[in-house]
């Protein structure tokens, strides 16, 4: 086969291990593991129901298969034989039917199909080809203009060579050694400059992390050794490609029909009664107060955020169940204490009302919280709809929140507006096609880059915001 962009080492070294590919304690427990990961955050930005998704270097197809199962009809390719008949035999044996694989190379399949496909995956492939560059290239012709391409892939600095490989494969064990080599490991700075190059926008980052403790993987903020960055193809408006694209305000766009809102960090001050629980659990336990501003930027992250504030832990730890409960009661016996109403909010609602414009809020606070909260502060009782994160299957940055909302309103997502103050905001609102705002006076997250937020605009009061409204 004529397949310039391959590995011979690497081909053969995956071949030897096919037939323990869907074997969950093998050499690829690792992907195993990390697999619902990598589908949930897929999902999330780029709903995979009816899509046409292709999955390059597929491997056995374990991300391949979880994405058929999720309603998508996938194209798996890869260059080992031997792992393309195991995906083919296990996808045989569990009935997935919307699922084909083939032998190609994706530089060939680009030439045969441009434009193919509405999501591209290539994770844990990169860094196993000579040129990485040419298979961004590729995924970005094969996806449609306004389509999804997902990487993943590891980060090239001593951290990284310390983890991934000398405590991955010859401390922990988790790899096989030799897996990787450090050399084609690939900075993120590189990735997105090819994918700049490709056409391809960036959307989203994430890293992942592996707790030898706990044994458990997790998504983070730390991608200085594994990393997924999201891209969309550029040259794509709304209601004219096969997936719904977001709109600059800046261009030709629809009338506003509507504004929603995210809550907490965009209409009101909810940190002041979140840290209130969290301290009031470390009281219990003999331990002092933490000032507010330690709390405040996680605010945004609920009962996540103030618990990795106040006790160091995250969802991995085995203890944050039973602390998530305890912190769940505890915020719920008082929630509007001491929350406020960000200044300018109130005008900023009344202005709405002035132009019969219709709001309302979707956050990803349960409704156990948020219809007690938004029943006691008046400002609520002219919004037009109200979606918690429990209103719909996905909470954000799935776009199903917020199209329940524009359905709930009775406008186009096109002609609504979406304010948040956290990157899952933004995301929300371009997958849902609409233009998106970031409140910068919010909570923002823990050493955010807002300004690499996919947002149309940026404001820093409620005032500005306004400002812009009335103009539009």
């Amino acid at each position: 086969m004529n397949a310039p962009n391959v590995d011979a080492a690497e081909l053969a070294k995956f071949s030897e291990l096919a037939h323990r590919w869907w074997d969950p304690e093998s050499e690829f427990r690792p992907l195993h593991e990390i697999n619902p990961l990598r589908l949930a955050w897929i999902d999330g930005l780029a709903p995979l129901a009816g899509r046409r998704v292709l999955d390059v270097g597929c491997g056995g197809g374990i991300l391949a298969e979880a994405m058929a199962r999720k309603g998508a009809d996938v194209l798996g390719i890869d260059l080992a034989e031997k792992s393309l008949k195991v995906a083919q035999l296990h996808a045989l044996e569990t009935g997935v039917a919307n699922l084909r694989y083939r032998e190609v190379a994706v530089e060939a399949l680009a030439a045969e199909q441009p434009a193919g496909f509405d999501v591209v995956t290539c994770m844990e492939m990169l860094e196993h080809v000579p040129d990485p560059a040419s298979v961004v290239r590729a995924c970005a012709a094969l996806v449609i203009p306004g389509g999804w391409v997902f990487f993943s892939t590891l980060n090239r600095n001593p951290k990284s060579f310390l983890f991934a490989i000398v405590g991955a494969e010859y401390v922990l064990q988790l790899l096989p050694k030799g897996t990787h080599e450090y050399a084609r490991f690939i900075r993120p700075s590189e990735l997105a400059a090819w994918c700049r190059e490709a056409g391809l926008d960036l959307q989203a980052t994430r890293g992942m992390e592996y707790n030898p403790l706990t044994r458990r993987y997790r998504l983070s903020a730390d991608t200085s050794v594994n990393y997924l960055l999201a891209t969309r193809k550029a040259g794509c408006r709304a209601g004219h490609c096969g997936m719904t694209a977001p709109m600059p305000a800046s261009e030709a766009a629809p009338p506003i029909a509507a504004v929603l809102f995210d809550l907490d960090g965009t209409l009101i001050d909810s940190a002041p009664d979140l840290a209130a629980a969290a301290d009031h659990m470390r009281a219990i336990r003999g331990l002092p107060p933490l000032p507010l501003e330690r709390y405040r930027p996680m605010a945004g992250a609920g009962a996540r955020g103030m618990l990795g504030v106040a006790f160091g832990i995250d969802p991995s730890h085995p203890d944050y169940p039973p602390l998530r409960d305890e912190f769940f009661d505890t915020y719920e016996r008082a929630l509007a204490e001491r929350t406020r109403v960000f200044d300018g909010v109130a005008e900023l609602i009344a202005a709405l009302a002035a132009r019969a414009l219709p709001w309302g809020v979707v956050t990803n606070k349960m409704a156990r919280f948020t219809d007690p909260l938004t029943r006691q502060l008046p400002l609520f009782a002219t919004a037009q709809a109200i979606v918690s994160g429990d209103t719909t299957p996905h909470p954000k940055p799935h776009p199903a929140p917020l199209l329940e909302a524009a359905r709930r309103l009775g406008v186009a997502p096109s002609g609504c507006v979406y304010v948040g103050d956290d990157e899952r905001d933004m995301l929300a609102g371009r997958a849902a096609g609409m233009r998106t705002v970031a409140a910068r006076y919010g909570y923002l997250g823990a050493q955010a880059d807002v300004s690499q937020w996919p947002a149309d605009l940026h404001v820093d009061s409620p005032q500005q915001l306004l400002k812009w409204l009335t103009g539009a």
